[in-house]
């Protein structure tokens, strides 16, 4: 949270842009975990784990760490998207943290799933290519329709009845 009050601070009365938000949110903890030898990496390993089976040991972690946590970069992502609602913007902050907990739980796996494209030994250059990603997630129009779908139209048997 220390990088996201500095974020804030730096940018004075003006809004900082969504993208140091994000980066105030994943960059931290994978830093301090994919960094890290031995313990880190186990670590970031219980996180990937706990987010992926969830239920009762994840909800009493969760509650007490991650939920102020969550709380906190809601506050501010919902300044930086001030068109999102609520709602809107916890489904996406939520789908952030599970990006984030799969990078985490995933990382050694990423260069033998790739064939080798994708190369594991700098998180300092993966850390911009999520924020972009996740960038645009926020950014995405929100709505219940869903794009390059047009509506269905209804089948015969339900114009008759």
């Amino acid at each position: 949270m220390r990088v996201l009050d500095e974020c804030e601070s730096e940018a004075g009365r003006k809004e900082p842009p969504a993208e140091e938000i994000i980066e105030a949110f994943i960059r931290p903890p994978l830093r301090l975990v994919l960094k890290s030898k031995g313990e880190g990496r186990l670590f970031g390993k219980l996180v990937g784990r706990l987010h992926a089976e969830g239920g009762g040991m994840f909800l009493h972690i969760a509650k007490k760490h991650f939920v102020p946590v969550g709380k906190r970069f809601g506050k501010a992502l919902q300044r930086a998207f001030p068109k999102l609602a609520e709602d809107e913007l916890f489904w996406r902050l939520h789908c952030a943290g599970a990006v984030m907990a799969q990078t985490l739980a995933r990382w050694d796996e990423m260069e033998v799933m790739s064939g080798g494209v994708l190369k594991t030994q700098d998180v300092d250059e993966a850390i911009p290519r999520l924020v972009r990603f996740l960038a645009a997630g926020f950014r995405a129009p929100a709505g219940d329709a869903r794009p390059g779908r047009r509506k269905r139209k209804p089948a015969l048997s339900e114009k008759r009845s």
